[in-house]
């Protein structure tokens, strides 16, 4: 009986930790923003910049203004998916010199949905900056007219942590 009281004790005292300390409730603090003809959700705390042809979110301003920082972008691109897969077999060929010899691909080309609208992406690591990023290219064609591309990155150290919230963003897409 004692042991299920000091059990019960500890939990209660490890919830209101945990409480205090802002753990166990996620983050709910959302915010929508638009730009670029898209609308996302991003944690309150994030910061973005956006023009008429972009749109980008990050953790704080020091990752949005380094290009190797954990960003989401998203961008309307004259490129279209069939581009990204020809870009893909160029940078394997023999001819794609130095930056090819820096990137690998971590996933193949898959399709994917996003904003209800059909695309391809594909997964890369690269060195920028003297750092490995580690890169999801998401291109989408909208309506014939609009593709955008999505980017979603991070330092290749730290993508597994930062992989799900940027990938959160980019379900919460909606083309305006």
């Amino acid at each position: 009986m004692i042991q299920m009281r000091l059990a019960v004790a500890s939990l209660g005292g490890l919830l209101l930790f945990l409480t205090a300390c802002g753990g166990g409730g996620g983050d709910t603090d959302r915010e929508t923003i638009e730009g670029a003809g898209v609308s996302v959700e991003i944690s309150a705390s994030w910061v973005s910049e956006s023009t008429s042809t972009s749109l980008r979110v990050a953790p704080d301003q020091a990752a949005l203004e380094t290009e190797s920082g954990i960003q989401f972008r998203a961008e309307l691109s004259d490129a279209s998916a069939a581009d990204l897969e020809a870009a893909v077999s160029e940078l394997s060929s023999p001819e794609a010199g130095e930056r090819a010899a820096s990137l690998s691909a971590v996933e193949d080309a898959s399709e994917v949905r996003v904003g209800g609208k059909d695309g391809v992406a594909i997964t890369l690591e690269e060195t920028v900056g003297g750092t490995a990023v580690t890169t999801r290219y998401v291109f989408v064609n909208v309506d014939g007219e609009r593709t955008y591309l999505f980017t979603l990155q991070a330092p290749s150290t730290e993508w597994e942590s930062h992989e799900s919230s940027l990938a959160a963003v980019l379900e919460s897409v909606r083309f305006t």
